[in-house]
């Protein structure tokens, strides 16, 4: 899923709620994620930062100028 959401043609940023969204599981990650500990060590791994997430959209944009 994670993958799919960093192939799209435009970048959106990868969070908890986005990916909640794409599965259909938003309620229950933003619910239950204390009972998941290793969903949550994941999603911990996976997710982006605001910088992160504009260090990926700066670097799509010089290779789209280009």
């Amino acid at each position: 899923m994670v993958t799919q959401l960093l192939n799209l043609d435009i970048p959106q940023r990868i969070t908890i709620g986005k990916i909640g969204t794409t599965t259909g599981l938003k309620a229950m990650l933003q619910q239950k994620l204390d009972k998941l500990p290793l969903t949550q060590a994941y999603l911990s791994e996976v997710t982006e930062s605001v910088t992160e997430f504009q260090n990926r959209r700066i670097q799509w944009a010089i290779t789209e100028i280009h």
